[in-house]
């Protein structure tokens, strides 16, 4: 399945938006000119990542500092606004999953989220 995204032309680097469409929840990014969209909920707690930050390719998580890279939805740090014992304790009962990443396509000034 793919999505629209109409709004994208209003993106500009270093910014995010939200995609939301058929219950997918999707943060689009623009870095170094290429757009990234991948899940728009924490793995951890669920919170929304378009109300975090979005700096030099990372999604910051709004709840508790877990960071996101945008190319894949890879964990760069994991919450990091907890005690450290329990950043470690989820982190080893494996906790810490990756954002799912999605495919984007620019077609004829058009652009695709495939989910």
């Amino acid at each position: 399945m793919k999505i629209e995204v109409k709004e994208y032309k209003n993106l500009e680097e270093n910014q995010m938006m939200e995609v939301n469409s058929d219950n997918h929840l999707i943060v689009l990014a623009l870095k170094n000119g290429k757009y990234y969209a991948v899940s728009g909920k924490c793995t951890h707690l669920g919170c929304k990542l378009v109300n975090g930050v979005y700096d030099n390719g990372r999604i910051t998580c709004p709840c508790h500092g877990s960071q996101f890279n945008i190319e894949d939805g890879s964990v760069v740090k994991w919450i990091e606004n907890w005690p450290k014992l329990f950043s470690s304790l989820t982190k080893s009962i494996g906790l810490d999953k990756p954002l799912a990443s999605y495919k984007v396509e620019l077609i004829d000034d058009k652009l695709f989220i495939h989910i």
